[in-house]
């Protein structure tokens, strides 16, 4: 027998009550408490690793620090942010960080435009001088799958965001968050290309391009978000595969990077034929301004528009 199992201590607490020995009962019955309390210590740090992003199966142990803390080192900086919204933003980057095809359709565009970009000082040369804004709309355009459908990646979750008590809109600003930078790295690295690759761009390119951008990104990240709640599917993060519903959300998705891009030319060649660039600029950043306010609009709407949609939302999201 082993009397420093639980089934033999709660039988030999039971043994000595009967006899009358309350000190060997009581013993026993302490012996039997510590295991509880250790299985609720142990599963409290498993747990609280998990929820900060460790996996034992996927996640190399080099990439986290002791003592059972998932968050990588990059993302600690997060941590400084009050409330919950840096908890979401390091979630998401997390998340990010995991999904090999995300990162594949992030990179795979640049390769191509590295390539594609010595065939526009060779081959191409009139079309050198918009390689600057062309590269990065052609960048940032697989990327709309995720800004339009930002809850695609929390598949049978998205139950824990009704009812955790942080609000849909910390959620979806923490999104947006994340995409802002992601499409700010694809932006720097598209530039280091050109700069590579065709030479220093025009300082009057490179102050439009900023100015539609501005334009672009907030009205991008509004229509995602509305997008978002209204037509959602279940994404698998882990490997590219085709779910119902996303050919209606991918097409609205790259109808509206179409009409930007198209807006963003119908403004500026007229213009710039004229030698009037800096009224270009100035009718982007006045539009930026038009889309920002829509995108704010959008996030303070987000909580009545997810609890009108829950239903749905879940019937899409959480299903076998």
């Amino acid at each position: 027998r082993s009397l420093w199992l639980p089934p033999d201590l709660a039988a030999w607490a039971l043994q000595m009550a009967e006899q009358g020995r309350a000190l060997q009962a009581g013993a026993s019955l302490s012996w039997l408490a510590l295991y509880p309390i250790v299985a609720s210590v142990l599963l409290a740090v498993r747990l609280h690793a998990e929820y900060r992003g460790e996996t034992l199966s996927e996640v190399p142990r080099g990439k986290f620090q002791a003592g059972g803390r998932g968050v990588p080192r990059r993302l600690r900086w997060f941590e400084r942010v009050p409330g919950s919204l840096g908890a979401c933003v390091r979630k998401e980057f997390i998340c990010l960080f995991r999904s090999g095809p995300i990162i594949f359709g992030l990179v795979a565009p640049l390769l191509i435009l590295f390539y594609l970009a010595g065939g526009l000082r060779t081959g191409l040369a009139a079309a050198s001088p918009y390689a600057l804004p062309l590269g990065i709309a052609i960048a940032i355009m697989p990327f709309s799958r995720q800004i339009c459908n930002s809850f695609g990646g929390e598949g049978p979750g998205i139950q824990l965001c009704f009812l955790s008590p942080t609000r849909i809109r910390s959620m979806m600003v923490a999104k947006n968050i994340m995409h802002l930078v992601v499409i700010g790295l694809e932006t720097v690295l598209v530039f280091a290309i050109v700069l590579i690759r065709q030479g220093v761009p025009s300082p009057s390119i490179v102050a439009t391009t900023l100015c539609w951008l501005l334009f672009a990104l907030p009205a991008q990240l509004a229509a995602g978000n509305v997008l978002s709640i209204t037509m959602p599917y279940r994404m698998t993060m882990t490997r590219i595969s085709t779910e119902p519903g996303a050919t209606s959300n991918g097409m609205l998705g790259l109808l509206l990077q179409v009409l930007l891009l198209a807006a963003g030319v119908a403004i500026y060649l007229p213009l710039s034929e004229d030698g009037r660039i800096e009224m270009a600029r100035r009718i982007f950043l006045e539009l930026a301004a038009l889309t920002a306010l829509s995108w704010l609009a959008v996030l303070s709407q987000v909580d009545r528009m997810a609890a009108s949609r829950r239903e749905a939302l879940l019937a899409r999201l959480v299903r076998i």
